[in-house]
Order: C-alpha cells, then structure tokens, then sequence
C-alpha cells in the first residue's frame, strides 16, 4: 500500500517557503533522509568529495529521531561548513546561504526530498532494513540507499530495476554515484522519472485490500 503515496499540498508548501529561506536556485542538492548514527558521517564524507567539484552544493540531513537532532547539529558543525538548523530560519530568509541545513524538526522529509538533485534514504548502511523509498520517488528523485533493505525489498528492488534507485554495498561509493546524478542532468532527470513511474504504475493497492475486504465480509 506504500505504492499509493499522494502528492500533498502542505508538503508542497513546505518546500516553496524551503527553497525561498535558503535562496535555492541552481545549485544541486543532497539530501540525506532518515539518517541513524554513523550514516550522518557517510553522508558528511560523501559531501566532501562532492564539494570539491560542486562549490554550492547544498547538503539537507534529516535525522530520523528527535532525540538526535542536536547531536547531528553538532557533528555537522564540527566539519567547519556553515551549518543552520531549520528551527533558526524563522521563516525568513537568509543572508548567506549555508553549506548545510540540519533538520530539526518533524514533519519536513518530505518537503526537503522535493529540492533534492538527489537523495540518500537512511537505515541502508546500518542494519536498520532501510527506510522508505518511495518518498523520494514521489518526487521524482533519483535515490540511493546501502545494503540493508530488508524492510522493504520488492519496493527497493522494483525502483532498482527501474534505474531510479542504486543500491551500494559500500559507505565509499556514495560520493562517486552521488556525484554521476550532480554531472549529468540528463541522466538524473531520467532516473527520477523512472522512480516516478514506478509509483504511477502500481497504484491502486488500498483500493485492491478494501475490494478483497470487503468480499471476506460478503
């Protein structure tokens, strides 16, 4: 039934008031989504290796649990990049753009998948079975996850099969195919679309439950 994700105003509106506070324009965006301790290290490493060709990337991380918010902040903030957490834009604008945003807030993954150029989905590279997939496919944004992908595998290796989704056996590859998506528009374009369409063509699971529901019942 994850297949029969919607595309929501509210997210919508989330992302436009995003793109306005950081003044997103063309520069490309990776966002790490659902993150778990040690992958906002991965993640930070891979941002390296892309800053050194890509000068005005942006890199989002949205930690899975609350709790971990501020410990995330500071480790981002230890690299040396601007960091600002969401919580200090208060609505406005800022001044000078910042190397990364920390996500310290619910309810917003789905608005940063939105301005990503591409997108890493957590619980991949820890032994967590890895989080939705889907959400960045909505978007139609090519994806990348590690090799813990018990959770939702048919989903995972539909979206692979597709082209829109890599799945890596290895922390140190995420820069390289991250940095494939950042070089060539074309390419990326065409593997978020492929994600897309696989959600577009298997759509109509709730639907399909409630019918053979509703035949028990009869």
């Amino acid at each position: 039934m994850k297949f029969d994700l919607e595309l929501d105003v509210q997210d919508n509106t989330k992302a436009m008031a995003l793109k306005e506070q950081l003044g997103l324009n063309e520069q490309p965006v990776f966002v790490a989504g659902s993150t778990h301790d040690q992958e906002e290290n991965i993640c930070l490493d891979a941002f390296n290796e892309l800053r050194k060709i890509h000068r005005n990337a942006l890199l989002i991380v949205v930690p899975r649990h609350p709790h971990r918010f501020e410990k995330v902040a500071q480790l981002c903030q230890a690299t040396g990049y601007l960091v600002v957490k969401l919580s200090e834009l208060n609505g406005k604008p800022l001044r000078t753009s910042p190397d990364i945003l920390v996500v310290d807030a619910m309810g917003m993954l789905k608005a940063c998948y939105q301005v990503a150029s591409c997108a890493f989905v957590g619980g991949s590279f820890v032994h967590k079975g890895g989080h939705n997939a889907l959400e960045p496919a909505l978007y139609a944004v090519p994806t990348i996850m590690g090799p813990s992908i018990f959770n939702n595998p048919i989903i995972c290796d539909v979206l692979e099969n597709a082209g829109g989704l890599k799945i890596l056996s290895a922390p140190d590859q995420l820069a390289d195919t991250a940095l494939e998506w950042f070089n060539n528009a074309d390419i990326a374009q065409r593997a978020g679309l492929a994600n897309k369409q696989v959600i577009e063509k298997n759509r109509g699971a709730i639907e399909q439950t409630l019918e053979a529901i509703g035949e028990v019942f009869e």
